[in-house]
């Protein structure tokens, strides 16, 4: 769920997208690889349903916080482009190996550990400033 409000920067959308996400786990459980992790199975799903219900809404229409974080963590995360975004979200509270990650988000494992070191880069020119 956290995934999800971060994603989406709100409590309420990031239901709807947690909701589709498990239709869609539902729908396609013959289609599931046993041999791979459910987790990283479920948090893709829950990101593939974020980015559809984003690409529905207009930038005026989403709000720019997520009410499970303290306002100032949310301003922080949402300074980030939303690449780096997701991999300090599920690093920091999905508590995932960057390898994990990797395989979450379908992408090398060298570009999670670059999107994170950017990441940390900008969040701590934002804090010092």
């Amino acid at each position: 769920m956290r995934f999800a409000s971060v994603m989406v920067g709100d409590c309420v959308l990031a239901e709807d997208v947690v909701q589709d996400a498990f239709v869609r786990v539902m729908r396609s459980g013959a289609r599931f690889d046993s041999t791979k992790a459910f987790k990283t199975y479920l948090l893709r799903s829950v990101r593939s349903a974020a980015v559809d219900i984003l690409r529905k809404k207009t930038a005026s229409q989403l709000p720019t916080t997520a009410a499970t974080t303290p306002d100032f963590v949310s301003d922080l995360l949402s300074a980030l482009p939303q690449q780096q975004r997701e991999v300090v979200v599920l690093r920091i509270w999905g508590k995932m190996t960057f390898r994990d990650i990797a395989e979450t988000l379908g992408v090398p494992l060298g570009t999670v550990l670059s999107r994170m070191r950017y990441a940390m880069m900008r969040l701590r020119r934002l804090v010092s400033e």
